[in-house]
């Protein structure tokens, strides 16, 4: 169960967040073509009473941090229309903690498991407000499986 309601299922009622600090350690051009190398951390959260709100994004490092992980994330991107986006990701854990959830003790995996997420996405910067769309898998892999 990854929401606290059984009928609306979005950030407000989603038990877990998360939040990734990162700086952008180099960036190619080639073209329109662009590709971003990024370095940090990802903290997990586990907020059983959920309440993030994507107006407010310290709202999703709320509740007990769960799992922190090393970052790395790759974006290319084709600068010539409006921003789709491929984005490659891999995170190295390095601390868990346990947590209660309906009773039962887990904890998000291991020191030193990883997983890579990749994502499409599209970014439309013409709006008054930045929008887009994504969707993306994630996968648990060993360290070195970019």
């Amino acid at each position: 169960m990854s929401f606290n309601s059984t009928t609306e299922k979005n950030e407000t009622t989603a038990m877990f967040t998360f939040s990734s600090h990162v700086s952008t350690v180099q960036v190619i051009n080639n073209g329109p073509l662009r590709a971003v190398n990024r370095k940090g951390t990802t903290t997990i959260y586990f907020h059983p009473d959920g309440g993030a709100s994507f107006g407010d994004p310290s709202s999703f490092e709320v509740g007990i941090p769960i799992q922190v992980s090393d970052y790395e994330q790759h974006v290319m991107t084709d600068l010539s229309v409006s921003f789709p986006f491929v984005t490659t990701h891999l995170n190295t854990i390095t601390s868990t903690e346990s947590f209660d959830l309906n009773g039962e003790l887990l904890r998000l995996g291991r020191k030193n498991d990883a997983w890579r997420t990749q994502y499409l996405g599209f970014q439309d910067v013409g709006a008054t407000s930045i929008t887009g769309y994504i969707l993306g898998y994630a996968v648990g892999v060993s360290p070195d499986q970019w």
